[in-house]
């Protein structure tokens, strides 16, 4: 039932603090970043093999035609996006010096290990900065495209950042999100009306709720008894006619069917956490601050989205031409 939700840069699917070394990591710091995004050769110089195994030289022309296949794509897109941010940047009359200054690109990566902190998912910095080596080993960010996607995303930023505007009914919104009560439901999913309906009598006769979720409903929450949540009145992560009658629901009570995407659902209010709140005018700067980043992100990732869009990409090798196209089958979007 939940929707999908777009999140920042990083990924972080819940992952939990390991025993990772971070120094033991390659890619640890950004010391040699500079150089490759300034065009600076890597050790060993362009006559080295890029690859030897037992000593035998394995050279780039076997190595392309499979790295071309493998990520040529999201390369293909990397690269076309940094070029059309360039464009854009000048045609606005932007210095590209000043959008990706080193100030920036600090404030980039700061941002990511906050976001992390911030969401919940790591405990302090040093976690944080352990999770993020881990999502940049997930995604093949070593020091090249990781200085590279610091660049891209101040770039982004920076377009973007006058067409950011936050609202006060987006600021109680945001508010309610982390500081108001959270809802913990049970939900019956059945394809049609009368299902439903049928499934409602059942309980409404004794019943329970969790085993005809279990055996009937055609939700993924039907494994866990119709558990889901818990559901802040304002989360757009829900459907809003979901959140509606959760909240509408005296706790203890089971709605009547309501349409959703899949069919029909029945939604039972187990209980309400309604812990206490800070005042509002307190926390107003770090609410404003959240809707902003998440704001820049939205409109970075539509500026992005129309830009590659609108561009003529047209690769010239086989292996770049196939993994572009499996790309674009998928997603436009940076990420």
């Amino acid at each position: 039932m939940k929707c999908a939700m777009l999140v920042i840069g990083v990924v972080s699917a819940g992952c939990a603090s390991t025993a990772l070394n971070p120094d033991a990591l390659p890619g640890r710091g950004l010391d040699r970043s500079d150089a490759y995004v300034g065009g600076g050769d890597q050790e060993g110089g362009a006559s080295r093999a890029p690859l030897t195994i037992d000593g035998e030289a394995v050279s780039w022309d076997e190595l392309m035609p499979m790295l071309a296949e493998a990520a040529g794509g999201e390369a293909v897109r990397e690269v076309a996006l940094d070029r059309l941010l360039e464009r854009e940047c000048a045609r606005r009359g932007i210095e590209v010096i000043t959008a990706a200054s080193a100030s920036a690109l600090a404030k980039e990566r700061e941002l990511l290990t906050r976001v992390l902190q911030g969401e919940g998912v790591a405990n302090d910095e040093d976690e944080a900065a352990r999770l993020l080596l881990q999502v940049r080993q997930a995604r093949g960010l070593g020091d090249v495209r990781f200085a590279v996607l610091l660049r891209r995303s101040a770039l982004l930023r920076y377009l973007v950042r006058d067409d950011v505007v936050i609202t006060e009914n987006a600021l109680r919104a945001m508010y309610d999100l982390r500081y108001g009560p959270k809802r913990h439901v049970r939900l019956i999913v059945l394809p049609t009306l009368i299902e439903a309906q049928q499934a409602m009598a059942r309980v409404q006769r004794g019943e329970a709720f969790s085993r005809i979720a279990l055996a009937l409903s055609i939700d993924s929450s039907a494994a866990a008894g119709g558990v889901v949540g818990p559901i802040s009145r304002t989360d757009p992560a829900w459907p809003r006619g979901l959140r509606e009658v959760a909240f509408a629901q005296r706790v203890g009570s089971m709605s009547a069917p309501i349409a959703v995407e899949t069919g029909y659902a029945i939604v039972l209010v187990d209980r309400e956490d309604a812990p206490k709140a800070p005042v509002f005018d307190d926390v107003r700067p770090q609410l404003a601050q959240a809707l902003r980043i998440g704001e820049e992100r939205r409109l970075s990732d539509r500026l992005a989205r129309r830009l590659l869009s609108a561009a003529d990409i047209e690769p010239h090798d086989a292996g770049l031409t196939w993994s572009w196209w499996a790309l674009r089958r998928g997603s436009m979007g940076v990420r």
